[in-house]
């Protein structure tokens, strides 16, 4: 048997889910945004809440994690 192991869809679609745009992309889609800040360990979005939609990362990092309220 074939030890292979299947790519996680995250591997597979990566350029599609965090696609990298040129400055034109950006400044399309600024006219129907509006520009925020946050600070280090401030969340973006929070489980729960009502998101604001599309977010654009234009500088800095962004960890992605998930806190199950459950589970403490």
């Amino acid at each position: 048997m074939s030890s292979v192991q299947t790519p996680s869809i995250i591997e597979t679609r990566r350029d599609q889910m965090f696609p990298t745009l040129d400055p034109s992309e950006i400044e399309r889609v600024r006219r129907f945004s509006k520009m925020r800040s946050f600070s280090p360990g401030e969340p973006l979005a929070k489980v729960g809440d009502v998101g604001d939609g599309l977010s654009i990362i234009l500088s800095g990092e962004v960890d992605v994690t998930r806190h199950d309220p459950r589970a403490d």
